[in-house]
C-alpha cells in the first residue's frame, strides 16, 4: 500500500481460511465444550509512507532539522508527492523567519528593491533567509480527493555577528581646511570633518565575524539632504535630495572601514563665494553594513543581506561678512550616530546628488 492513497477494505476483499477452535471450561458445571469458527487477518511490515517529501537540491530532508545555511544563501526546495502518480490540485508553502525572493539593484544603481517571497503555490520554491536562527519550512498539498498532506523540514540559519563601531571624529567648520574628493579645497566650505585620513566627519569600522566566511560592503541612504543658500539680492535657492548617497556600493576608507565628510560649497560649483550671503545644511543618513556569504560575490543566485544600520546626521549654518565666511554660533549639531541590527534592506529610487537647486 502507498501512503497518500485511499483504500476501502471489506471481508470480500480477501480469501479467508476457516478455522475451528474449541474451548473446554474448567469452572463450576464443567465440563462445558464451546466451538467457534473464526477468521484472522494480520498486517506485517506495514508503514505509512511520507505523503509529501521535501527535497533540497534533490536530497530528501523531510522531517530533518539540522540543515545548515547562511543568510543570503539561495535555498531551492521541491515538494514531491509520494507516489508521484497521485494528482494534486494545490501546493502551499510556509517559510518561517525573515525570507525574501531576491534583492535587486539596477545596473546603473538608480534604484533598489526587495522582491518578497510571493511564489509559494507551486511544487518548487526558491528564496533566501535574511534573519538567522532555527527556521522551518512547511508544504501543504491538497490531493484530488480533497485530503491534505504535508511535509516539513528545519534549517539552522547562520547570521554573522559583526561588531560595528561608529565614531564622530571631525568638527563642523566653515573654512578651507577640508579635502573635497581627495583634493585640498581652494576656498571656504561649510563642512563636517576635514576629509583627511585622521579626521573625517564620521568613521564606520566593522570587525567581521570570523566564524562565518563572506564579504562585506557599505551602502548609505540619504534620508534627507537639505541645502539652502541666500543670494546677495535676497533670493533663496534650495536643494532637497533623497535616495542613494553617491554610489553603490561605497568605496571603503580602509579595510573594513568607511568614512564620510559632507560639505557644502556654492550651488554654482566650487567653494562658497561672494554671490551668496548665507548657507544652511540639514542632512540625515542611514549607513548599512551588508554581507554576502559568497566571498566572490559573483553569483546571482545568492544575495546581499543587511546586518547593521547606523543613523546619523549633521546641521549647520554660515554667513558671509565682506569676503569672509564664518560658522554661525550655536548652529552646529551632530545627530547620532545610533546603531541597530536590521533585516530591512536599503531601498531607493534615485540618487540624492541627482536633485537640482531650485530655483
Amino acid at each position: 500500500m502507498d501512503g497518500g492513497r485511499e483504500y476501502t477494505v471489506n471481508q470480500d476483499s480477501f480469501g479467508w481460511s476457516t478455522n475451528t477452535y474449541s474451548y473446554v471450561s474448567s469452572g463450576p458445571g464443567a465440563p462445558f465444550l464451546a466451538t467457534t469458527t473464526a477468521h484472522w487477518m494480520m498486517w506485517t511490515n506495514f508503514h505509512n509512507a511520507k505523503a509529501v517529501s521535501i527535497k533540497w537540491n534533490g536530497m530528501d530532508i523531510t522531517d530533518t532539522t539540522s540543515n545548515s545555511v547562511i543568510v543570503g544563501q539561495r535555498v531551492n526546495l521541491e515538494a514531491v508527492v509520494n507516489p508521484r502518480a497521485i494528482t494534486t490540485s494545490n501546493f502551499t508553502w510556509s517559510v518561517d523567519g525573515s525570507a525574501i525572493s531576491n534583492y535587486v539593484v539596477a545596473s546603473d544603481s538608480s534604484s533598489a528593491q526587495v522582491l518578497p517571497l510571493t511564489q509559494t503555490n507551486k511544487s518548487m520554491i526558491s528564496f533566501y533567509w535574511v534573519g538567522g536562527g532555527q527556521q522551518s519550512v512547511l508544504c501543504t498539498v491538497i490531493l484530488t480527493n480533497g485530503m491534505k498532506a504535508t511535509g516539513k523540514a528545519g534549517f539552522n540559519v547562520k547570521r554573522p555577528n559583526s561588531n560595528l563601531s561608529v565614531f564622530s571624529l571631525g568638527i563642523i567648520a566653515c573654512d578651507a581646511h577640508v579635502f573635497i574628493a581627495g583634493t585640498p579645497a581652494t576656498g571656504p566650505y561649510l563642512h563636517f570633518g576635514d576629509g583627511s585620513t585622521d579626521s573625517p566627519g564620521v568613521l564606520f569600522t566593522n570587525v567581521p565575524d570570523g566564524s562565518i566566511a563572506g564579504t562585506y560592503q557599505w551602502v548609505q541612504i540619504a534620508t534627507n539632504v537639505f541645502r539652502s543658500e541666500q543670494r546677495n539680492n535676497g533670493q533663496v535657492r534650495n536643494f532637497l535630495g533623497k535616495g542613494l548617497d553617491f554610489s553603490y556600493p561605497l568605496v571603503t576608507f580602509r579595510i573594513n572601514s568607511i568614512a564620510d565628510t559632507p560639505a557644502l560649497g556654492s550651488p554654482d560649483s566650487g567653494p562658497l563665494d561672494t554671490n551668496y550671503v548665507a548657507a544652511t545644511v540639514q542632512d540625515t543618513f542611514d549607513m548599512y553594513l551588508m554581507f554576502n556569504w559568497n566571498s566572490s560575490a559573483a553569483s546571482t543566485d545568492d544575495g546581499w543581506v543587511p546586518l547593521k544600520k547606523a543613523h546619523w546626521g549633521w546641521s549647520a549654518a554660515a554667513t558671509r561678512t565682506g569676503t569672509n565666511w564664518s560658522l554661525t554660533a550655536g548652529s552646529a549639531v551632530v545627530t547620532g550616530p545610533s546603531l541597530s541590527d536590521t533585516t530591512n534592506h536599503p531601498t531607493w529610487n534615485g540618487i540624492a546628488q541627482s536633485a537640482t537647486w531650485n530655483p
